[in-house]
């Protein structure tokens, strides 16, 4: 694979995260009808979330601070909740110094890391936790398989399959996620 391709698709694929983030935060829980009749067209502030224009979500920050891990040549589960926290704690990765919206899952599962328990049994494993929590920060996940771990014929490996989960583990651990 060409880098410079992949270069290209990775930070187009990441400026279209926070771009369509950020498009998507001030509308919110707004009905299809709501939208239908008021299309989004350009970036706007205020919504449920009261934020200004441009601001994306933790979507983007958690792929952010996913990210950051993994641009260090080594990293652990635990630098990766670590760096969680310090969005959740400190509004770090944040575009401006705030840290809202944060899912009831995602927040039980730090709280639980805050708390000691092991990065790879914070995630929550009732029913009533298998959101798409973990689903919004696995662009960068998508990104690092592919260079290291993708095999010739378009399958994954077992060890990025197991690789996926752990990640996703580590805030939303039920079994309907993973099928």
């Amino acid at each position: 694979m060409n880098n410079l391709i992949s270069k290209n698709k990775f930070y187009a694929s990441f400026y279209g995260l926070a771009i369509g983030d950020s498009l998507g935060v001030p509308v919110e829980f707004m009905t299809r009808e709501e939208l239908r009749l008021n299309p989004v067209t350009d970036m706007r502030e205020s919504g449920s979330h009261l934020q200004p224009k441009g601001t994306w979500s933790d979507d983007t920050s958690m792929s952010l601070a996913t990210l950051s891990v993994f641009s260090q040549k080594y990293f652990s589960y635990h630098q990766i909740c670590d760096e969680f926290v310090n969005w959740y704690q400190c509004a770090k990765f944040t575009p401006h110094n705030e840290t809202f919206d944060i899912g009831d899952t995602t927040r039980q599962a730090l709280h639980r890391y805050l708390t000691g328990t092991s990065p790879l049994e914070c995630g929550l494993n009732e029913e009533s936790s298998n959101g798409n929590g973990s689903l919004m920060r696995m662009l960068p996940v998508l990104h690092f398989i592919y260079l290291e771990y993708w095999e010739n014929d378009d399958r994954i490996t077992p060890f990025a399959r197991e690789f996926i989960y752990n990640l996703s583990a580590l805030t939303h651990a039920h079994e309907f996620i993973f099928e």
